[in-house]
């Protein structure tokens, strides 16, 4: 695949991975669960934030029902939220939600100029510029 060719269909497959990005966004409100992993790291964040407990209490019958958002992971992941704990919980959403797709562009787009020209490529006299 020449150099042109290969980034057209680098391009071509970030503009669709930003509209499948948008259209999973824009359905998200429709689906009950979205969010239920950032529900749950901006509520940690608020609550070491105010120096409460970041884990339920564990009573004689076992954990108190904490309901959506219930916290199980490291602390450090509650401390790397904190910077969005002061955001409004719509705000703060958007701004996850934006740096995960901003991610994903980034490794997608590295992973389609980290790819190596096709064999087919290599042996026809035409991609003789493919690197």
């Amino acid at each position: 695949m020449s150099p042109g060719r290969r980034a057209l269909a680098g391009w071509v497959a970030l503009v669709l991975a930003g509209a499948y990005a948008v259209a999973t966004l824009a359905l998200a409100p429709a689906d009950g669960d979205f969010g239920y992993d950032s529900d749950a790291y901006l509520a940690a964040a608020g609550r070491l934030a105010a120096g409460e407990p970041l884990y339920p209490a564990i009573g004689p019958d076992g954990l108190t029902p904490v309901g959506r958002g219930a916290y199980f992971y490291p602390p450090v992941v509650a401390a790397a939220f904190m910077p969005l704990a002061g955001f409004p919980e719509s705000s703060a959403r958007l701004v996850w939600y934006g740096l995960l797709i901003a991610l994903a562009a980034i490794v997608l787009a590295w992973l389609v100029r980290s790819m190596p020209p096709s064999s087919i490529c290599r042996s026809s006299p035409n991609c003789a510029t493919a690197t």
